[in-house]
């Protein structure tokens, strides 16, 4: 079993502290920008192709 917690935020609200504060407190891996290099480890591609599917605004159409 996998537990999770995803916090989502609006940048500059301070939520990356956060979740560093959280991870240290629950003793859990904080992924953050690590989750980005472990995908493209995984599928054995560029960290950049990874980070260009991360943030992205669905169309109204979705």
């Amino acid at each position: 079993m996998y537990r999770v917690i995803t916090i989502e935020r609006e940048y500059g609200c301070g939520a990356a502290e956060i979740a560093r504060k959280l991870a240290s407190k629950l003793g859990w891996k904080l992924w953050d920008k690590d989750l980005t290099a472990e995908i493209a480890r995984v599928v054995n591609v560029d960290p950049s192709s990874v980070s260009m599917c991360e943030a992205r605004v669905d169309s109204t159409f979705q």
